[in-house]
């Protein structure tokens, strides 16, 4: 007697465990498609019909076992629809197997009674535990009744009820567990199989990563940025494939992401299947174990090779509108905006680290008369010439060559003397010389010649440039007023102001 009722109760484990495993890709309640609902009814009418086949039959005519879970599961999966299909699966076999009698009448009533009341149970907003609770009590307080209606009369009425009671228990325990873990484990497949869906449908991709960085999966849209299959790359690791470069960068990310509660962002370069790289930006995050250790590292990467090539477009031409800005159009040297900027930049320098700043400013003598003679056009050239020179001694060095303006030119000398200035003036006088350019209206030779005034000094705080050039100025006009073609110092040694 009490082996058929633990049949019935492996049965029921059997069918519900299958039944998840067929239908896990379909999230069920009472809510599902009609047709849905009509499968679960008729599913769960076979689970009874199996029972009543296995029951056990104390008397002619009566069975028992676990039919009520079956009409219980209906209800509470599909719904009053599936509970009174279920019903009508249990009545019909139920009265073809014994025939229209009382009993059968009973067991027909009783398994309506059941299913109109779990069908009701089902629609509430009670959770899926209250109503599973209510349905099989009320269930087996039902089953209880019919059998004791039934058997009161016969000897062995206590043992049927007392073994029917512990089947029942044991029963309720065990689909409720079995269900339980059904459903985790079907919605976390149902769960799973979206988020790879999404996955493998994204443009981006998306990888999951042992701790040091080794792979555990790829999106499909690895093949379409790295043209690898995501397999290939499955239980290797990504170092491999990033640019030589990058890898200090990259080794300093995985350290801050291994301790990161936070996303963090890397762009690098990563090279594909044919050889070359394209450049990556990630998002990376960690997933964390209850212990707080780390788990797996989590991905979203995406080819930003044609943004990387845009902004690189857009760097250079920055760059070139910033040189254009600080260069002189016609010498191609610095104009004077840059020349207040550097100047400035390095007083301050020099206040901070205590060194000399010197500055030489030059002029092209008789400049006017050379243009009246030669024309504009060749004064233009001639500027070039005076400005290449000026440029030539820059070379290699952190001095700035300018064009202060007109025919005027200056050339900031960071860390240098006085006496070091004076004899790069002369060098400089001495070379403009010996370019050779005619200029026969000069009053001093027969070639284009510079006059240069120089002034230094020694910064300190609270001071700006602009005597620097007004001592440079006056030195240039003294050389100017006293013959040309001279290199003159501001008269006063280096100046502290």
């Amino acid at each position: 007697m009490f082996s058929e009722l633990i049949i019935n109760l492996f049965i029921t484990v059997a069918v519900i465990s299958f039944s998840g495993q067929v239908l896990r890709d379909k999230p069920i309640t009472y809510k599902s498609p009609l047709s849905l609902r009509m499968l679960i009814g008729m599913g769960a009418g076979i689970l009874g019909m199996l029972l009543i086949n296995y029951s056990i039959e104390p008397a002619d005519n009566i069975f028992i076992d676990l039919r009520h879970i079956s009409i219980m599961i209906s209800a509470l999966y599909g719904g009053i629809v599936s509970s009174f299909i279920c019903a009508t699966c249990i009545s019909i076999f139920r009265v073809v197997l014994t025939g229209i009698n009382t009993t059968s009448a009973i067991a027909v009533f009783m398994s309506f009674l059941m299913a109109t009341f779990c069908g009701i149970i089902s629609f509430t907003k009670l959770s899926r535990y209250k109503k599973y609770i209510l349905m099989n009590i009320f269930n087996v307080a039902s089953s209880s009744f019919s059998i004791y209606t039934l058997l009161k009369k016969e000897r062995n009425l206590n043992i049927v009820m007392g073994n029917y009671f512990v089947i029942c228990f044991l029963a309720i325990v065990a689909v409720y567990l079995v269900t339980t873990y059904t459903n985790y484990t079907n919605r976390t497949y149902r769960e799973m199989s979206y988020f790879k869906f999404m996955a493998d449908n994204l443009s981006d991709l998306v990888s999951t990563h042992l701790p040091d960085g080794t792979f555990l999966y790829l999106s499909s849209s690895c093949e379409n940025l790295l043209g690898y299959d995501p397999k290939e790359l499955v239980g290797t690791t990504p170092y491999r494939l990033f640019h030589p470069s990058d890898l200090p960068e990259i080794e300093k990310f995985h350290n801050t992401v291994i301790t990161s509660r936070i996303p963090v962002l890397i762009t690098y370069r990563i090279q594909k299947r044919d050889n070359n790289y394209v450049w990556f930006e990630t998002t990376t995050r960690n997933v964390l174990n209850k212990d707080g250790s780390i788990k797996e590292l989590v991905c979203v990467s995406r080819d930003i090779s044609e943004r990387k090539t845009t902004e690189q477009m857009l760097l250079e031409a920055n760059d070139k509108l910033s040189k254009l800005s600080y260069i002189d159009g016609l010498t191609e040297i610095a104009n004077r905006r840059y020349f207040d900027e550097f100047l400035t930049t390095h007083w301050n320098e020099a206040i901070n680290n205590t060194y000399t700043i010197s500055l030489l400013i030059l002029d092209i003598d008789y400049f006017k008369k050379y243009n009246d003679a030669y024309g504009h056009l060749q004064g233009d050239e001639c500027l070039k010439k005076v400005a290449k020179t000026l440029k030539e001694v820059t070379i290699n060095t952190n001095y700035l060559a300018a064009r202060y303006g007109g025919e005027e030119f200056a050339l900031v000398l960071p860390k240098v003397s006085q006496k070091e200035a004076l004899a790069i003036g002369e060098r400089l006088r001495q070379k403009v010389e010996s370019l050779g350019i005619p200029h026969k209206d000069s009053l001093i030779k027969p070639f284009l010649t510079i006059s240069i005034g120089i002034s230094s000094a020694l910064p300190i705080n609270s001071t700006a440039p602009d005597k620097l050039i007004h001592e440079s100025d006056l030195a240039l006009y003294k050389s100017k007023s006293s013959g040309r073609n001279k290199v003159m110092v501001f008269e006063e040694e280096i100046n502290k102001y």
